[in-house]
């Protein structure tokens, strides 16, 4: 055990995936007690905490701009290269097959084996007193488990997203049988575990009992990034994955080309993240009409941060209405609101009452290019304050957060 004084927590969570709820949290900690050391592929701009890097070709970003003709759509894209005969759909369904069997319990798993090969340097950066994974990826989960038991020290599973029940769910039915046991498995050495809205609590709470807590996502309260619009251009920004069958990509694409028949500048839309083999279609159709789209990389938290500031308009994605995404906010919704830019929303909900989900920020639900315009020029409501705009309530501060992590934490080592 550390000192009781001084405090350590050993975080296996990738930046590329588990930002910026683990960067946050990580730079707040020190400040109450807590140094942290942080198992990651891609690097943290995190002054504040001891990183090492556990490296995955998976997992890496790569940043930069992609060109349309190289967005191949893995082995999705492969297949209908070499049999351009077979269908899109039927690719797509040998595609998900070969994953379901091959990549568990997902397609990061070698992360948890490049983890265990770094286990000296980890073991000499303690001791710890406790560990922390973040999910997505659910190898991080894997990995924990196994540092928990080689250290002898109590682990805490933070599932952002859920497992077997997790409602982008990327596999095949039959695979939730296997990912059902797999997590039952592993998260039974969990001490407590933890995830991001009441309705995932209730739905992990049945399985696991009372170690399901909640706490919720968070807003950084950053200055903003200065922003100068560009005479006779509106870029458009849409960050994070678009999925399949849950996101509606075509309607964003009609929609911004109705828009484009409107205005008299130059439209832009920035696309950053993955997309399958079906999208990336899609978008490469529209390139051939009035929208100009470019396609990224993944990016850092910290980009992110900038790209928001400094866009026109937003572009925020929810999911279809399903038991599991009703009540659930959208990670980087705070983010998008906290920035104070513009920001439409695209979603399958009818009615506007998923808004009252969202925190406060200038968003809009739309299919209306007109409507567009006015939001763009501030008319379509009232201005919201800097105050409101930045959300009023400052219980969503990721100070608030980590100080029930460490609520959390104590409660692990004191068991």
């Amino acid at each position: 055990m550390a000192n009781s004084a001084i405090r350590r927590v050993l975080i296996i969570a990738d930046a590329g995936h588990a930002t910026p709820r683990i960067s946050e949290i990580s730079a707040i900690l020190p400040t109450l007690g807590w140094e942290t050391v942080i198992v990651t592929c891609n690097s943290y701009e995190n002054e504040f905490a001891r990183q090492i890097m556990a490296d995955d070709s998976r997992l890496r970003i790569l940043p930069g701009i992609i060109n349309a003709e190289n967005l191949n759509g893995g082995f999705q894209g492969l297949l209908r290269r070499h049999l351009p005969f077979i269908s899109e759909n039927f690719a797509a369904r040998v595609s998900t097959l070969l994953k379901s069997i091959l990549f568990i319990p997902d397609e990061y798993f070698l992360w948890q084996l490049r983890i265990s090969l770094k286990f000296k340097e980890i073991k000499n950066a303690g001791p710890y007193d406790v560990i922390l994974s973040s999910s997505s990826p659910v190898s991080a989960h894997v990995a924990a488990r196994r540092l928990s038991k080689r250290l002898g020290i109590p682990w805490v599973a933070d599932l952002r997203d859920l497992w077997s029940d997790n409602h982008n769910y990327p596999f095949a039915k039959f695979r939730k049988l296997i990912d059902s046991r797999v997590e039952k498995r592993v998260l039974a050495d969990a001490r407590t575990i933890i995830t991001v809205n009441q309705t995932w609590m209730e739905i992990l709470a049945k399985k696991y009992g009372q170690r399901v807590s909640t706490i919720e996502n968070a807003c950084k309260f950053h200055l903003k990034e200065n922003y100068t619009p560009e005479p006779r251009k509106i870029c458009i920004s849409s960050l994070g994955p678009v999925y399949p069958g849950q996101h509606n990509l075509e309607a964003l694409l009609y929609l911004l080309n109705d828009f484009q028949k409107i205005v008299n500048c130059r439209l832009v839309l920035n696309i950053y993240g993955d997309l399958d083999n079906s999208n990336r279609t899609i978008a490469r159709n529209f390139k051939e009409r009035m929208v100009d789209i470019n396609f990224y990389s993944r990016v850092s938290h910290e980009e992110s941060w900038k790209i928001q500031c400094k866009s026109d308009l937003l572009v925020l994605f929810t999911w279809e209405s399903t038991r599991l995404s009703v009540g659930h906010i959208p990670l980087r919704s705070y983010e998008f609101a906290a920035c104070g830019r513009p920001i439409i929303v695209m979603t399958d909900h009818k009615s506007k009452s998923f808004l009252d989900y969202l925190p406060k920020g200038n968003f809009h639900q739309t299919n209306d290019p007109r409507q567009i315009l006015r939001i763009l020029a501030g008319t379509e409501n009232e201005p919201l304050s800097d105050q409101e705009a930045n959300l009023v309530d400052q219980s969503l501060t990721y100070t608030d957060r980590a100080l029930k992590f460490v609520d959390v934490f104590e409660k692990a080592i004191s068991e």
